[in-house]
């Protein structure tokens, strides 16, 4: 295994979702014609949705998810600086 995928195992979490069969379509659509995966193009909806004073106040809440919000921020200032 590389770095980046063992990162990814403690950095992502699986989750099943449950969506509209067209909204699927058109979001592998939009993967597809940006060169992502699906799983990225959900991602930046994610945190388009997430507001910078929810993510504050769940770290402050929570010792663990600080710790999770450093380690993904970081690996995705390093993910980026790749590009």
């Amino acid at each position: 295994m590389n770095d980046v995928t063992d990162k990814r195992t403690t950095l992502y979490s699986d989750v099943r979702l449950k969506l509209p069969r067209f909204a699927l379509l058109v979001l592998r659509r939009r993967a597809k014609r940006q060169g992502r995966t699906l799983s990225d193009v959900l991602e930046s909806l994610v945190w388009d949705a997430i507001w910078m004073d929810e993510v504050q106040a769940v770290t402050n809440e929570s010792p663990e998810a600080a710790r999770a919000f450093k380690a993904w921020f970081t690996f995705a200032v390093k993910r980026r600086k790749k590009k």
